[in-house]
């Protein structure tokens, strides 16, 4: 598929979910389905003429506080080492439907690094004029143990591991992968796959479109979504937020929850010993459902789970509007 009708393809989705998200709340509760979001990168050989270019840039470090990374149509691959310098592999494939635009476009394409007061900002320069080219930009970058990290990519794979301090992320249309971060996170995907793997700190996270998954996090969780499903492993100290046309599956939750949700169903797994814990839970048009000892009130179209808590234990607070919650 080229850019051009890639774009376009984006282009109707957003249309459809506009009309889908305008007409929903008139419709009694549904199960969702939702688009698998998997974006690798793109399969080229639909052009002619193509070429490929390579290389590496390095630039000192030790004066350095953040780094910025943007790319698009691409993938970016990131990770820190005990080193002192940044070092930034690049590749660039290009498809044309003539030589001489594909000599032009070669001539375009630059790998940018700019510092200014601490922070060094990369990305690769891409034709201003892309109308019969494919080009697809890949980084690989890798940088000292201390840097803050803001990180924006479309179109492409994300991969980042081992960073320590704090890192924002922006994905369209992308697959995130994640793994070993112990600063915070704050991330905003749209139409993305994600996967976090042993977050040891707090995260921020807004979705529209996709699918999450959470293993093995330490802090806390703020989330706004819509049109995203999401699956939480050995992850939870507290988790708040607003979730819509979704679900959240999430184990091992340890602290307090404090959640609104329209279409969206909830499905907790407690610990084994709940004394003590407080619980303010209400599902309009749904159904509160639990395997335990908890004197649920049935008010018709809604169900109703109160019970105070002592001081210091978690509160469940979980109010949804068509659809239900799980207690196991």
């Amino acid at each position: 598929m080229n850019r051009k009708n890639t774009v376009i393809l984006v282009l109707l989705f957003l249309l459809i979910f506009s009309i889908v998200d305008a007409r929903v709340s008139l419709l009694p509760a549904v199960n969702w389905t939702f688009i698998d979001v998997e974006f690798e990168g793109f399969t080229f050989g639909n052009l002619e003429y193509r070429e490929e270019l390579s290389g590496r840039e390095t630039i000192p470090g030790e004066n350095l506080i953040g780094l910025i990374v943007q790319n698009r149509f691409g993938e970016v691959n990131i990770s820190s080492e005990d080193r002192d310098d940044i070092a930034v592999d690049f590749e660039v494939i290009i498809e044309s439907n003539t030589e001489a635009r594909l000599k032009e476009a070669q001539e375009e394409i630059e790998l940018e690094m700019i510092e200014d007061n601490g922070q060094l900002s990369i990305r690769m320069l891409r034709p201003e004029d892309e109308t019969n080219l494919e080009v697809q930009t890949n980084l690989k970058v890798r940088a000292p143990r201390d840097l803050t990290l803001e990180l924006s990519n479309d179109f492409g794979l994300i991969q980042l591991a081992d960073w320590q301090q704090e890192v924002k992320i922006d994905s369209s249309y992308s697959s995130v992968r994640l793994n070993d971060l112990e600063g915070f996170l704050h991330l905003r995907a749209d139409f993305s796959d994600l996967e976090i793997n042993n977050l040891s700190s707090d995260l921020e996270i807004r979705t529209r479109h996709g699918n999450a998954s959470i293993n093995n996090l330490t802090g806390n969780i703020r989330l706004d979504s819509r049109f995203t499903n999401y699956e939480i492993e050995n992850s939870l100290v507290s988790l708040q937020g607003d979730i819509s046309y979704g679900g959240l599956q999430a184990s091992e939750i340890t602290g307090s929850v404090d959640l609104d949700s329209d279409f969206a169903g909830i499905t907790l797994t407690l610990p084994a010993d709940i004394e003590g814990w407080g619980f303010d839970i209400e599902t309009r048009n749904g159904s509160i459902s639990t395997g335990r000892e908890l004197a649920i009130q049935d008010e018709g179209r809604s169900e109703r789970l109160e019970i105070s808590g002592d001081a210091g234990k978690p509160l469940l607070r979980i109010h949804t509007s068509h659809s239900g919650v799980t207690l196991n």
